[in-house]
């Protein structure tokens, strides 16, 4: 899951038309996944908000589609991979 966040926050932020907009969903969207994980629900019910927060921010306007946007690979150990979701650990990465 943190990887995919991860991913999000990246497009967010080289491709969001209006980026603290972009950003301030994303900070909604992660609070409310967070609660999600934190509280004993059934697993229809992540699912649920899961689905909720993907469609909204598809919603997030961008200044070309994701297909159009360059992609990079970084290879190697387990050491080069970036593991920060800020928002599930408490802390701010920007």
């Amino acid at each position: 899951m943190a990887d995919i966040m991860q991913d999000i926050y990246s497009a967010l932020l080289v491709n969001a038309v209006e980026k603290n907009g972009a950003l301030a969903a994303y900070d909604a969207s992660t609070t409310r996944i967070r609660e999600a994980f934190e509280k004993p629900l059934r697993f229809s019910e992540l699912l649920k908000t899961l689905g909720l927060k993907a469609q909204r921010l598809k919603k997030v306007p961008g200044k070309k589609s994701l297909a159009d946007i360059p992609a990079i690979l970084i290879t190697g150990e387990i050491s080069v991979r970036l593991n920060d979701f800020p928002a599930f650990s408490g802390g701010k990465a920007r």
